[in-house]
């Protein structure tokens, strides 16, 4: 066989939302982090603030949160209208209680990533407008909080795809 055969590839659709997704949230959590420096708790967050964005960064922060929402959005209605939803299909979460070879396991762990940044995104969503409305109080410490473990997420995402299929799998997308 030849390498283009022995090569993983990706679908057009899923290279364009990937990389949407991934420039919002980055743009997201950088302006999240910056906003949280402020906060009288805030300890990590105000140490890097000086790395961070200066200046107005709400409006980004707003409008690459929207962009996540969409482009996640997008996501799921992609892999349902394109055939492709079996690749995040929870059913697959069931080889990590079977004797299945690593790279199955890795998929699974992988599908729960995917479904479990789903969660956290929900939540984004949902208190990030209710920040927006004026709701205060519990709202900052959750939206805080997930986007803490969006942050440990993005590390397990990449360490996941290399279980899976080492540095081509990570380098596919």
């Amino acid at each position: 066989t030849t390498a283009s055969a022995k090569s993983p590839r990706t679908d057009v659709g899923t290279i364009l939302i990937h990389w949407t997704a991934s420039i919002a949230c980055i743009i997201t959590l950088v302006t999240g982090l910056r906003l949280a420096s402020d906060q009288e708790f805030s300890v990590v967050w105000r140490a890097i603030a000086p790395i961070l964005p200066q200046g107005e960064i709400w409006s980004w922060h707003i409008v690459s949160g929207l962009a996540l929402y969409f482009a996640s959005t997008a996501y799921i209605v992609y892999m349902h209208r394109s055939g492709l939803k079996r690749r995040i299909a929870l059913s697959k979460v069931q080889a990590l209680t079977m004797p299945t070879p690593a790279k199955q396991k890795w998929g699974a762990v992988n599908v729960l990533l995917h479904w479990a940044l789903y969660a956290l995104l929900a939540v984004q969503t949902v208190t990030g407008l209710l920040l927006y409305l004026g709701y205060g109080g519990w709202n900052v410490t959750i939206h805080s909080v997930t986007a803490t473990f969006v942050l440990i997420y993005l590390l397990a995402h990449v360490i996941g795809h290399y279980g899976y299929g080492g540095w081509l799998q990570i380098l596919r997308v």
